[in-house]
């Protein structure tokens, strides 16, 4: 009986490979149109009908145990990009910078406030462009005597530029590996789902086929009437 070349296969079909391919279908079509121009009995295609299901049977268990293993490692990999975390270590030079900036603009919001409430919008706005200066100022937000100059806005503009670059290259990177892994077990959920029902169907035809052949070994069991 000729075989579906991918039956054959050194690799395993996955289970997205059997829901599209359709090869239970294409297989079983085969064997009928085989049956008709051969002449082949209705036996012998049951036969070959019951090979198959268990043939299949064994492809989709296989499947769905390698689908459950990707799914599990995808999960793995998700939990280790996570767990990812980045760390810098300010050089001195750019530690000394930094004070200098804090005690600089600490200084000129204590002084120049006095005589002005306005001016601590412009002396932020002229550090906040900087890295440098945009540390000194997030520092400043707990400071007791010009923190209450630090609003909301103000921290959260300041903060986004104090991160370093390579800082916010390795969050786009785990931002795109993450968003790839995640997509990635959307997709393998959904196959799961609705491969679970493919591998119940085949479950199902070895079964009755099992059934059948209990039956018919019963049946032929009983005495028959003389």
């Amino acid at each position: 009986m000729p075989r579906m070349p991918k039956f054959q296969s050194s690799k395993p079909l996955s289970a997205k490979d059997l829901l599209e391919n359709r090869y239970y279908e294409k297989y079983l079509s085969e064997l009928s149109e085989e049956r008709d121009n051969k002449g082949y009995t209705s036996k012998w295609y049951d036969e070959q009908v019951v090979k198959l299901n268990k043939e299949y049977l064994e492809v989709c268990n296989k499947a769905m145990k390698n689908l459950n293993s990707r799914i599990s490692e995808v999960l793995k990999q998700i939990n280790s990009v996570k767990e990812q975390h980045f760390s810098y270590t300010p050089t001195d030079d750019e530690i000394r910078s930094i004070n200098y900036a804090k005690d600089l603009i600490r200084s000129r919001l204590i002084n120049e406030t006095r005589f002005n409430p306005h001016a601590a919008e412009n002396i932020i706005n002229e550090f906040v462009g900087s890295r440098t200066g945009a540390s000194a100022i997030v520092m400043l937000a707990s400071d007791s005597q010009v923190g209450n100059f630090i609003t909301p806005d103000v921290f959260a503009k300041a903060y986004a530029k104090s991160i370093p670059p390579e800082q916010v290259k390795f969050e786009m990177d785990k931002d795109e590996k993450l968003n790839k892994l995640e997509t990635e077990l959307i997709d393998l959920q959904r196959q799961h789902v609705i491969f679970s029902k493919h591998l119940e169907i085949a479950q199902q035809r070895c079964t009755d086929d099992f059934t059948q052949q209990v039956n018919d070994y019963y049946f032929k069991q009983l005495p028959t009437a003389e």
